[in-house]
């Protein structure tokens, strides 16, 4: 009887003892049902934020990477989306029975026990859900990397306009333009050198200064040059987004990418500067339906301004006036140009310049420290004289800009210049490799050393950029570059020697071989 009894209490045992804590979890959770219940609101809610943080890092990562996890995330997604709503009806339920989980759903007394066991255990469940899921979403974020941090706004180098009036007036007016929620594209025109380019960088070094001032996420500037594509022009923004264009890609890939990128940035500002023909943005991948975003394009032409913005949204950079043309004159030949013998031949020398910044600060510069009257009437009667058979436009440009070639100090130093317009628009040249291009080229007459040839080189980059025909782009003297317009200059006098030799340049199209049609077109301009 005993074993009997043994082997009875053997059997039941077990299964009694899950009973009993099946009952015992039921008796837990139901004493519990009000703290669980604000546990799910508040796991819910840490859950929700995750989904949009996998969403956003999602959003950034590379097409491959995307594509790899996109059917996995939309399913997760999706659970996450339907628990959300499960318990906001939860929430409504309780909220209708007077906002106490102890009477959520009841209608009448004799079912209160079993409706509230049904509760605690829910509440359980839905717990338990939560929790995978953010398991699952954590997953899915550890497998993300981050892009690099973004800088919003990177410092442009150029000259500043403080004390400048025309020019503080133009930035303002720029300024109001981005306010105005009716404009998408500026176009900020006007002749080469006149000063779009430093405009439009005091601009941007004025969001980077003020952060209050700016209201976009991320600026990003592209020096465009005459020639380019959009491929080009693709790139320069993808790697200021710290991503890369695969060569393999198609252009419609590329395309794509960066519209979707820009799509998911808050709010951008794209400047598109020296811009010479019109370029359609929406092949370019920029999005149109981002209202806070913004874009200005600068360009000689107001005619390629009018095709990519609205007439409305037009600024022209106009050449300053007399004063203000003095002023700035003044600013950069300094103190000698008030001396009483030389002030009114240097205010005849300012006005040559025609009001053309470009070219006051050039001259300017040229003149800087020069005490003999005689150097200032020659330097009057030289840009009187000058006359290059081209449009009137360039004839303004180049009249005062080629009075700086000539005054170079020697042949070997306008050799050296003519040699830096080779390179294309905008390019940031290597002064190392440069100078050793000089030597191989000939340039240095005298017999020098190695060490000999680098100080030749360097002082020459000095005179150059201290005669503001050269631009350096670091305070080290690493890398130099030629401004645009007096790149021009210095073609066109590569192409007017008389019965010196011509120039063809044709720089930045890999070309091979000039055909017979180009040689014979340059031998008779």
């Amino acid at each position: 009887m005993e074993s009997v009894s043994a082997v009875i209490h053997a059997v039941l045992a077990e299964p009694s003892k899950i009973i009993w804590n099946s009952i015992r979890t039921t008796i837990k959770n139901f004493r519990n049902r009000e703290s669980n219940f604000k546990d799910l609101e508040g796991e819910t809610n840490i859950l929700i934020q995750l989904k949009d943080r996998v969403l956003r890092k999602l959003g950034v990562q590379e097409q491959t990477e995307r594509d790899r996890l996109q059917h996995e995330v939309d399913i997760w997604v999706g659970k996450v989306n339907e628990l959300e709503e499960q318990v906001n009806k939860m929430k409504s339920s309780v909220r209708s029975s007077g906002g106490d989980v102890a009477e959520y759903d009841l209608r009448c007394s004799c079912c209160v026990l079993p409706k509230l066991c049904r509760l605690s255990n829910q509440l359980v469940k839905m717990m338990e859900r939560v929790k995978h899921l953010k398991e699952a979403g954590e997953s899915y974020a550890g497998q993300m990397s981050l892009p690099e941090q973004l800088i919003p706004v990177e410092h442009v180098p150029g000259a500043p306009i403080t004390g400048q009036k025309t020019a503080s007036i133009n930035l303002t007016k720029v300024l109001d333009k981005l306010k105005d929620d009716k404009v998408r594209a500026i176009g900020v025109y006007g002749m080469g050198g006149v000063g779009k380019t430093t405009l439009v960088s005091n601009l941007n070094n004025k969001l980077k200064q003020e952060p209050s001032a700016n209201s976009f996420s991320i600026v990003i500037w592209v020096t465009v040059s005459k020639d380019t594509n959009n491929r080009k022009i693709q790139t320069r923004i993808f790697e200021r987004l710290k991503l890369e264009v695969r060569n393999e890609e198609s252009d419609e890939t590329v395309t794509s990418r960066l519209h979707e990128r820009l799509t998911n940035e808050e709010s951008f500002l794209l400047i598109l500067d020296d811009v010479w023909a019109d370029i359609d943005l929406q092949k370019l991948g920029i999005p149109e339906d981002c209202p806070r975003s913004k874009i200005i394009i600068t360009s000689r032409s107001a005619e390629v301004c009018r095709q990519m913005t609205t007439e409305d949204a037009m600024l022209m950079v106009g050449t300053l006036d007399d004063e203000e043309a003095w002023e700035l004159f003044q600013k950069h030949s300094g103190e000698v140009a008030m001396r009483e013998d030389i002030r009114a031949v240097a205010r005849d020398v300012a006005k040559e310049c025609a009001g053309l910044p470009l070219a006051l600060v050039t001259v300017g510069a040229s003149m800087k420290g020069m005490s003999d009257v005689r150097l200032w009437e020659n330097a009057r009667t030289t840009l009187r004289m000058s006359a290059p058979d081209i449009i009137s436009i360039e004839e303004k440009v180049f009249k005062p800009l080629k009075w700086s070639y000539d005054s170079l100090p020697d042949e070997i130093t306008r050799s050296c210049f003519l040699f830096c317009c080779l390179y294309p628009e905008d390019f940031e040249i290597c002064v190392e490799e440069l100078v050793r291009y000089w030597c191989c080229e000939g340039l240095f007459h005298e017999r020098l050393n190695y060490k000999e040839i680098e100080n030749r080189g360097i002082a020459i980059i000095r005179c150059l950029t201290d005669c503001c025909l050269l631009e350096k782009v670091d305070e080290s003297y690493r890398k130099i570059k030629v401004h645009d317009v007096v790149r021009d200059v210095g073609i066109w006098i590569a192409n007017s020697n008389g019965s010196q030799c011509r120039s063809v340049v044709r720089s930045g199209i890999q070309l091979t071989r000039i055909t017979n049609e180009e040689f014979s077109h340059s031998f008779h301009a």
